[in-house]
């Protein structure tokens, strides 16, 4: 059962994708190809813990944030880099 759903434009491509997460069932990741909505979850390299467990959109978000964070970060510090 879906429990929770983001529209966001995941891949900056300028077209809003869908993350989906809900009860038993994977955390899933849509692409918005120009209007045609492709499952995209198997190319982000993400698992699915083996329990049947789910990772919340919540979880997900605070991720999104922080990488938006660290990369603004680096963009305004030149010469910083990750290691």
């Amino acid at each position: 059962m879906v429990t929770s759903s983001l529209w966001t434009d995941f891949d900056n491509d300028g077209w809003e994708d869908l993350i989906i997460t809900g009860e038993y069932m994977p955390l899933t990741f849509i692409h918005n190809n120009k209007g045609v909505l492709e499952d995209v979850t198997a190319a982000t390299g993400l698992k699915t813990p083996g329990d049947g467990g789910t990772v919340s959109l919540q979880a997900i978000l605070i991720m999104m944030e922080t990488w938006i964070i660290s990369q603004a970060i680096l963009a305004s510090t030149p010469g910083l880099k990750l290691q």
